[in-house]
Parts: structure tokens; sequence; C-alpha cells
């Protein structure tokens, strides 16, 4: 790719990747203190709401990539790799590894949740819990209406949209800015990571979010096709839309019993053990067919 002519240098276009980053989590985290007031029997003011949150990740993760591309880009659009679906193998892999996941993340979301600052930071961690909540409590709303077609509504808007837009602004758009720019893959996988999980500020499920995002980077960067973490993205968040539409609450965790059944270290780690074989298992299929490491040679 060093013959390939852009309109700006690597390096350019990663100061403005990560300048943007830094701006939209500034007036995210600049956010009002208290928690959404919705009039939670007005159906048609939660649709609003839910057509609010498309556009507002559009706007916030897609459009500005895509602009990006066209602007800054030789490829233009084709900077995005979504044009070829990846093949059956690597759907399988990502679909087994949500369920491998499933007790990591829910037991390093208790340990996560139960962290306190030292005393002398007490003021952060207050600031820190009232951003929790007011996630919580926004989150809530959107299972108000525990209806099948609510669900349905859910699983576009948080499944799949969440998944779509903010796999093509972190995988697609920062962590191959990161590698084009000759970071070392790894560092740029959890890098990333790092970065996915901060934006959401929910410091309390910073871990386990922040692993998923890694296992998301890695399925990324082993296949070089951005189908493959934005299926695994948005069966993630599938899952919790449809037990919530299950069970009624949102919060329902059966592996925790709703946090009440601690996750054994045995299990955590079996987990994590299963999801690095299975992400082994997928670079060596992908290495037999000739699939380069996207982003090495840039």
């Amino acid at each position: 790719m060093n013959s390939i002519q852009h309109r700006a240098p690597l390096w350019a276009q990663l100061f403005i990747a990560v300048f943007y980053f830094t701006l939209i989590t500034a007036a995210s985290s600049m956010g009002g203190n208290a928690s959404p007031n919705f009039d939670l029997t007005n159906s048609n003011l939660l649709l609003i709401l839910k057509i609010g949150q498309v556009v507002l990740v559009t706007i916030t993760f897609i459009v500005p990539v895509l602009f990006f591309s066209s602007v800054m880009r030789a490829e233009k659009l084709a900077f995005l790799p979504l044009k070829k679906l990846p093949n059956w193998k690597a759907i399988l892999v990502a679909l087994t590894i949500c369920l491998f996941a499933l007790p990591l993340v829910s037991g390093t979301a208790q340990w996560n949740a139960s962290l306190h600052l030292p005393s002398f930071m007490s003021g952060i961690e207050s600031w820190m819990r009232v951003k929790e909540n007011i996630a919580s409590e926004t989150i809530k709303v959107f299972f108000v209406n525990n209806t099948l077609g609510n669900m349905f509504i859910n699983l576009f808007v948080i499944a799949f949209m969440a998944g779509l837009s903010e796999e093509i602004f972190f995988r697609g758009f920062l962590q191959r800015l990161f590698i084009e720019n000759k970071m070392n893959k790894h560092i740029a996988v959890w890098l990333t990571a790092i970065l996915f999980s901060a934006i959401h500020l929910q410091f309390f499920g910073f871990i386990p979010r922040m692993l998923l995002g890694a296992v998301l980077g890695y399925l990324y960067l082993f296949t070089n096709n951005l189908w493959v973490p934005i299926i695994a993205h948005t069966v993630n968040n599938g899952f919790a839309v449809i037990m919530a539409y299950l069970t009624g609450n949102m919060e329902s965790d059966p592996l925790t019993k709703n946090g009440e059944q601690p996750i054994s270290l045995t299990l955590i780690i079996s987990s994590a053990a299963l999801i690095v074989i299975q992400l082994v298992f997928l670079h060596r299929i992908q290495t037999k067919k000739n699939t380069p490491i996207p982003n090495e040679v840039v």
C-alpha cells in the first residue's frame, strides 16, 4: 500500500481519527447528571427515542467514517471491507465465541461492579457512579414495553445498529489506522478495545466490555472482514435483548441469578481459554486459505 496516494499521510489520518474520538467522548462525558425523565406510558415517545438512537449512532459513528473514506482515502468507500461476505467457518467461530464468552463476561462484570477507588478519589468514583446510573436508566427505557414487537425493534436498535455502527468506527476505522501507522497489531487491538469500552461511560462494566472489544478486534484482525465482528457484536447484544424479553428484566443473567450467585474462577478461566482456542483456530483456517492479515503492509 506504500504506492497508494491518499489525500493525507497515515499519521495525519490517525490524528484526525483520535481527535474525533476525543471530541465525541468529551461531549458524552459532559452530559447532565440527572437521570432521563420520560413518560414511560407514551409509546410514541418511546418509539421516537429509539429512532433518535438510530440516527445518533449513524451520525456519530457511520457517517464520519464514510466521509473520511471518501475524502482522505485512495480506496474511497472500499476502505471498509464490507463488500465480501465472510465464509461460514468464520461465522461459526464467531458465534461459538459469543457462547463461550458468557461466563467470562458475567464473571468479570461482577468483579468490576464491586471495585472501589481509593478514598482520596471518592469524588471521581461518585461521578463515575452517576454516569453509570444514567446509562443504566437510559437503557431501561428501551425495555419498558415488554412485547414481541418491541423486542424486534430493540434487536434492530440495540443489537444490529449498535453492532454495525460501533464495529465500523472502532474496528474498521480506529484499529485499522493504528495498524497502518506501524503499531503492533496486538497493541492496536487492545488499545481499540480500551477506547471502545471507555466511550460507553459505564466504568463499572469497563473490564467485560474491554474484553469483548478485544475479541471483536481479533475477529477482524484474523479475517479482514468487518462483517465477522459485526455479526458477533450483534449476536452478543441480541442475546441480552432476548433474555430481557423472556424474563421481563433487562439485568437478567442466568449464570449469576441476577448477580446473587458468583461465577467460579475456574469457569471464568475456562471461558477465556476456550475463546483463545477458537481465535487460534480461526487464525489457522484463515492462514490456510491464504487470507492476508489486514494492514500488515501499509
